[in-house]
This record gives structure tokens, C-alpha cells and sequence, in this order.
């Protein structure tokens, strides 16, 4: 299943919890992470509230159902 982002719309989903994931340099690459732990917990979008990181990327986002 491809997660969509999140978008006005998705604001009736539940909220049903957080993710995280490390990455490269390539915030492509750490929005794909994100994107596979979001599927794998069964969540129908999700939303990145958060990068940071020099060298290796951090992120976090937001699940929903």
C-alpha cells in the first residue's frame, strides 16, 4: 500500500501515534523511511513534524488512521 502525505482532507483521521527514523543526507531517502514504518503500523497517512541533523538526518512524524 503507498501512503498518501498528509493533507487537508486527512484531518478527520485519527491521530494513533509517532514514528522516527535516521537517514543520510537525503531527506528523500528519510521521507521514504518514514513512509515504510507509517505502512508497516498500518496507518493510512502520516505528517513530518520534524528534521534535523547535520551529517545524518533525524525525523519524525505523525501517524494516522
Amino acid at each position: 500500500m503507498r501512503l498518501s502525505k498528509f493533507s487537508q482532507r486527512q484531518k478527520a483521521n485519527k491521530k494513533v501515534g509517532t514514528i522516527s527514523a535516521n537517514a543520510g543526507t537525503n531527506l528523500g531517502s528519510l521521507e521514504e523511511q518514514l513512509a515504510q514504518k507509517a505502512d508497516e503500523m498500518g496507518a493510512k497517512s502520516f505528517r513530518i513534524t520534524s528534521v534535523t541533523g547535520p551529517n545524518t538526518l533525524h525525523g519524525t512524524a505523525v501517524i494516522y488512521k
